[in-house]
């Protein structure tokens, strides 16, 4: 009896393991198997291709940033400079801009001034009429005379004798002192009528 318990379990012990390798190794679909792992192998190859593919890009991108980061930061130093002459030249332009108002601010200034100046320097209506009454004077003189007189000179008497009746001509020039001469001068001159010369 004992001899046949052993045997009993020996043998559900053969047929438990038959049944574990049966399922670990289906034999009767060993085709499909070999199928299913012979197209996962050219899909790990495909796979593996893909990755290296994948990796080459991206060492190429890597590249490609390195590269576009050295032009960004090289480009942001050409801005930073180009930046702060910029904002030199617009300090320099408002300093100017400040001299051109105060320059404009003097202007005007001297301009009020001129103006001033020009009401200040017109002459009176009393001016203006002693003025008339003196040039008045003055041409009676030169027609009595036949002396014009160069008023340009005020440490000599100078001027130009002339007679219309006898073409005389004369340049009278006289140290102030000796002024008493102009009498011989005028009486050389004559009579003779001067209203047609007139002196503006």
């Amino acid at each position: 009896m004992a001899d046949d318990k052993l045997l009993t379990k020996e043998q559900e012990l053969v047929k438990e393991m038959k049944e574990k390798i049966s399922t670990l190794f289906d034999f009767e679909n060993d085709e499909q198997n070999i199928l299913k792992f012979n197209n996962f192998l050219k899909c790990r190859e495909m796979i593996t291709s893909k990755i290296k593919d994948s990796e080459q890009i991206i060492n190429e991108m890597s590249k490609e940033i390195g590269s576009l980061q050295n032009c960004i930061q090289r480009l942001e130093e050409e801005l930073k400079e180009k930046s702060s002459k910029s904002e030199k030249l617009l300090e320099k332009e408002a300093t100017k801009r400040k001299e051109i108002k105060d320059l404009q601010e003097v202007a005007h200034g001297l301009e009020k001034e001129i103006e001033q100046i020009h009401e200040q320097s017109k002459p009176h209506e009393k001016d203006i009429e002693i003025i008339n009454k003196n040039r008045k004077t003055l041409k009676a003189y030169k027609n009595m005379t036949g002396i014009k007189w160069n008023y340009a000179v005020s440490s000599r008497c100078q001027g130009v004798s002339y007679n219309n009746t006898n073409r005389h001509l004369k340049h009278i020039s006289y140290p102030m002192e000796e002024a008493h001469k102009l009498w011989t001068d005028i009486e050389e001159s004559g009579h003779a009528s001067w209203s047609h010369i007139t002196q503006d």
